[in-house]
């Protein structure tokens, strides 16, 4: 080995020791025997009970309560004509209300609370569903009026003509 390769290597291991040697120790992070104990304490303690957060919430006051809406008042009902086909639906002339002849196949009349069934039509009566679902059974000619509740037949001439 040479001169210089000592020097060297004296010097390394000069440089690795010395800073170990003015090195302080770390101790512990609580030094106090006091925080220790605490320490303990807390940690062989059960865990804290968390009370739950009640928030008020402000409820507005209900809407008042509406009293469901009545039917619609029975109409009077007369049937003027009807005809049943056999391969399809059937056609029914009524007045309702005696205001003007309505026919299942052009009007509506489900817009004047009553339904008619005309695929339901047998030995010629016409089945209408009155808005208390009370399904009625009138020929032509005959009238229903709902005060008496009532069928009355009348084959004479239309009035309204």
């Amino acid at each position: 080995m040479s001169r210089a390769s000592i020097v060297l290597a004296a010097f390394l291991a000069a440089a690795i020791i010395a800073p170990a040697a003015t090195a302080e120790p770390l101790g512990r992070l609580f030094t106090t025997p006091e925080e220790r104990a605490m320490l303990e304490r807390l940690r062989h303690a059960p865990p804290p009970v968390e009370k739950p957060v009640v928030q008020q919430v402000e409820v507005p006051p209900a809407p008042p309560v509406q009293p469901p809406t009545p039917p619609p008042p029975v109409p009077s009902i007369k049937v003027k004509g009807a005809v049943a086909r056999s391969g399809g639906e059937g056609t029914a002339w009524v007045i309702v209300n005696g205001v003007s002849t309505l026919n299942t196949l052009n009007d509506d009349l489900s817009s004047q609370y009553i339904s008619v069934d005309t695929r339901r039509m047998r030995n010629g009566e016409v089945p209408i569903e009155l808005p208390d679902a009370t399904v009625i059974r009138l020929k032509p000619g005959q009238t229903y009026a709902p005060a008496p509740a009532a069928v009355d037949a009348d084959f004479g001439p239309d009035p309204s003509r």
